[in-house]
């Protein structure tokens, strides 16, 4: 890679003084990340040095030299002679003062920001902040993410022509909003706005009212009092959140069987996009934007935390939305991947012209320095709310500068939390925000009029019902194919590993000249094989992790999917475990019977059908744990089975209707009573009994495979004697039942 070299310029340049010196002190700013990370290399005793996050930035020793002399950069300290101090600890966050030494050395007008151009040709001076650098961004120069770029240097720009409108639209502003959630005050006279370009930065103390504001904001909660304008229009809740797409670490509704090109691919099939060549080349562009390429095909369980954020930002912005919400982004996320994802947010704030809102602490000066509004919260009231570059004056102006060599956002949020370490210290806090809150709703200057009502930003339609079942389909018959062929083999070598095994054990069993002893195990053959399928089946719900699409699937369409595609591969499963034990175990007659194996098909596979929709509904009112929600599936199943007659007396049951609600009961005198019939004769060793010194031998107590059923009371009366379609009709209708209540669980839960 090439060295990039930088350069102070000198004093009498006075063409791109203020650019070049603004590039230079980024250049040392990611000079010192690299520097960073050559530490952490070297704390973590690593052989081979990790690669620099942002490329490999070399300073000459003059450079540095001359940017500690610059009379508007350099720190007028005892450092400034020590170079080797500033290169082993970095750059102070916040410059030192260079003109009244009681306030910090931040200045709003010497952050780098270009100034806005005047008419006639003249700098104004007022500042612009950083987001609205790339309001000049030319549309067709696609963006590049912040660790493929130079975040600085920039093609020539151009002035967009429609500059004026673009910054007013979209407007946002929330007029005198309080919220409470229960008894509890949250948010206290909220008065607020953001224009289009903007990244609003919410700090606050506590991290439940940051997120109750940004909830607002987006449409999420309803406000208890107060007004939410949007381009001049009071809207409420539910139509302010179809203009916002939210990213919540909490929602995350991710499928782990999935790329993370898949699941931009399936987000992309509920997008609204015109074609299907659209889509895509959105997709690829985000995986690009946002630093996703190198793991496009890896699972989403095997990426990073920052990676994952990334992706649920990308999905987000699939949906064309001109404002974001996103809640404390950069939590558990290293400085150098909040640098690459908020700079992302900020290019794509400046070129639509879009808003992003977002709750993050804490901030570095670097991210500060990136946002254009800041609101600070304190108590669920407002010490501060307003541009940038306007905050530092303002606390200056009522007697609260920022120390010298101090991050401003560290030192504000500090200045406006409760200090409970003693009873002086949260007596002295307390009374420090009272009046920091009382000052700022005093001086706060009024919002702007809305104006006359416009064009609203864009909205996020939700895909029709078609087009979900569709997704829906797609993904999974072709995104979690792969992945689900795997699991598929395995239960299907259980299963019929488990019905060879079952069949061993009835080897030869059906033989029309049966022993008196063996036509028992003829019915206990049938009970055996229903409850051993609940074994695989138990493994195979189990280990299916339900994707939770609640926020971009309407529910019901969700479990209507899941209940359908689940029928396939678990009638394969059914198959493979039911045949192989059946055909082992012998045949009635002389010659197999094509008839007698379809009956025991197809009640077998009716009863699969049944017991899987007994299981999915317990999984579905337990959705945090399939374990619990299998195990209590199994258990219903097993006793249902037993109320089939055979394994518990019916004269034993507690309740005689509980075998009503038995699938096996009624397909059980369906299955063994025509195999009965084949049997021509019964045989049985002689027992003989000793009467008044006369040998007595004893009958047989079974002379046809029918008597067997007789003490069961299997076949006695009506309905168990009815017929084939009757029977099936009866247990089609207990798994349809069961079956519709596993997709109200589903829907609702």
């Amino acid at each position: 890679m090439n060295e990039r070299r930088y350069s102070v310029p000198s004093l009498n340049e006075p063409a791109r003084l203020h650019e070049l010196a603004s590039e230079d002190l980024h250049a040392w700013s990611i000079y010192r990340q690299n520097l960073n990370s050559d530490f952490a290399d070297s704390a973590l005793g690593a052989g081979e040095k990790s690669p620099l996050p942002y490329g490999n930035f070399q300073l000459r020793e003059s450079t540095v030299r001359s940017i500690l002399r610059h009379p508007r950069y350099g720190p007028k300290s005892e450092l400034t002679g020590n170079m080797y101090t500033y290169l082993k600890f970095g750059l102070p966050r916040v410059f030192p003062p260079v003109r009244r030494d009681n306030s910090s050395g931040y200045d709003s007008s010497e952050d780098g920001s270009p100034r806005a151009p005047v008419a006639g040709g003249a700098k104004s001076g007022v500042p612009r902040s950083r987001s609205e650098t790339a309001l000049n961004v030319m549309n067709n120069q696609p963006l590049r993410s912040a660790s493929e770029a130079n975040l600085l240097t920039m093609a020539e720009l151009r002035p967009h022509k429609r500059r004026a409108f673009h910054k007013i639209l979209p407007n946002l502003q929330l007029r005198n909003v309080h919220y409470e959630k229960g008894s509890n005050r949250l948010l206290e006279t909220i008065n607020l706005e953001a224009r289009g370009g903007d990244m609003h930065g919410i700090m606050a103390t506590s991290r439940t009212e940051g997120s109750a504001l940004l909830d607002i904001i987006s449409g999420r909660q309803r406000a208890s009092k107060g007004e939410v304008w949007l381009n001049g229009h009071c809207v409420r809740p539910k139509s302010l959140r179809k203009h916002f797409s939210v990213v919540k670490l909490e929602s995350e509704n991710f499928d782990a069987s999935l790329t993370a090109k898949q699941t931009l691919r399936f987000h992309s099939w509920l997008s609204n996009a015109p074609s299907a060549k659209v889509r895509r080349a959105e997709v690829e562009a985000l995986l690009s934007q946002l630093g996703l390429s190198q793991v496009r095909n890896t699972r989403i369980g095997a990426l990073t935390h920052s990676e994952r954020i990334r992706l649920q930002l990308a999905c987000a912005l699939l949906q064309g939305c001109d404002m974001i919400a996103l809640d404390d982004p950069s939590r558990n996320m290293d400085i150098f991947d909040t640098f690459f994802l908020l700079e992302f947010l900020r290019q794509w704030a400046s070129v639509g012209p879009r808003i992003v809102f977002l709750t993050i602490h804490p901030l570095t000066f670097e991210i500060f320095s990136m946002l254009s509004r800041v609101t600070l919260l304190c108590a669920g009231r407002l010490a501060f709310t307003g541009r940038r570059v306007e905050m530092l004056p303002y606390f200056e102006q009522i007697e609260y500068p920022c120390p010298a060599f101090k991050n401003p956002s560290d030192y504000y949020i500090d200045l406006v939390t409760l200090d409970d370490l003693s009873a002086e210290a949260m007596l002295e806090s307390s009374q420090r925000i009272q009046q920091l809150t009382e000052v700022f709703a005093n001086r706060q200057p009024p919002l702007s009029d809305p104006g006359p009502p416009l064009e609203m930003p864009s909205v996020a339609k939700p895909p029709g019902f078609f087009l979900q079942i569709w997704a829906l389909l797609l993904r999974g018959l072709i995104l979690r194919w792969p992945l689900c062929l795997v699991r598929f083999s395995h239960n299907l070598l259980l299963c019929a590993a488990l019905s060879v095994a079952i069949g061993a054990i009835y080897w030869d069993l059906r033989n029309p000249v049966a022993s008196q002893d063996s036509l028992p195990d003829w019915i206990s053959f049938y009970v055996v094989m229903m409850g051993m399928w609940n074994m695989p089946l138990s493994f195979w719900t189990a280990l299916a992790k339900r994707p939770n699409d609640k926020k971009s699937i309407y529910r019901p369409i969700q479990a209507f999917c899941k209940i359908l595609l689940d029928i396939p591969p678990l009638l394969c499963l059914a198959l493979a475990f039911f045949a192989p034990a059946y055909a082992m175990s012998g045949s009635v007659t002389s010659a197999p019977r094509a008839d007698l194996f379809s009956i025991y098909i197809g009640l077998t596979l009716l009863y699969a059908l049944c017991s899987h929709a007994v299981m999915q509904f317990f999984l579905a009112l337990t959705p945090g744990s399939p374990i619990t929600g299998c195990t209590m599936g199994l258990g219903t199943n097993w006793m249902l089975l037993f109320a089939c007659g055979y394994p518990l007396h019916l004269d034993d049951l507690a309740q005689a209707w509980t075998q009503y609600l038995s699938p096996l009961r009624w397909i059980l005198n369906t299955l063994v009573h025509p195999e009965l019939l084949q049997v021509t004769s019964v045989t049985c060793r002689p027992v003989q009994v000793q009467r008044q010194d006369i040998i007595v031998q004893l009958p047989c107590a079974l002379n046809s495979g029918l008597d067997v059923l007789r003490p069961l009371h299997l076949s006695q009366g009506w309905p168990w004697n009815q017929s084939l379609p009757f029977v099936s009709s009866v247990v089609a209708i207990l798994t349809l039942i069961w079956t519709i209540f596993a997709f109200i669980a589903f829907s609702l839960v």
